[in-house]
C-alpha cells in the first residue's frame, strides 16, 4: 500500500529488497509521524472490515543466506511486526472490493 499511496517508489522498494538500503523508513517520502499515522489507520480499517492478519517475513533478494530486512531504524519488534502484516478477507466481501489480500508494501 505504501507504493500505491506513492509514499515509496518502486526503485526505493527494490533497493531495500536487495539490501542497498539499511531500513525501509529511510526511503519513504513521508515523515515518520505521518507513516505511523498511516499504519494505525490501516490497522483500524482492517479491524472494521474484519480482515484476517498474518505476519510475513521479508528476506533480502538475491542472496544465498536468508537475511531478514529491517523496516525501521530502531528495529523494535512491535514496529517490525506491524510492517510485516498481511491482511486478507478470508471470506468473500459482499461488495467485491477486497479480493485476495493486502499488505502495507503491496506493489499493485
Amino acid at each position: 500500500m505504501l507504493l500505491q499511496l506513492d509514499y515509496l517508489t518502486k526503485k526505493d522498494y527494490e533497493d531495500w529488497r536487495y539490501g542497498r538500503v539499511d531500513y525501509l523508513e529511510s526511503v519513504c517520502k513521508i515523515n515518520l509521524s505521518k507513516l505511523t499515522t498511516t499504519k494505525k489507520l490501516i490497522g483500524k480499517y482492517t479491524t472494521e472490515l474484519n480482515l484476517k492478519n498474518s505476519w510475513n517475513r521479508y528476506n533480502q533478494f538475491d542472496v544465498r543466506v536468508k537475511l531478514r530486512l529491517r523496516f525501521s531504524k530502531s528495529g523494535g519488534k512491535n514496529i517490525e511486526d506491524s510492517y510485516g502484516m498481511h491482511y486478507s478477507a478470508g471470506q468473500a466481501v459482499t461488495d467485491g472490493t477486497l479480493k485476495g489480500g493486502y499488505h502495507l508494501l503491496q506493489c499493485g
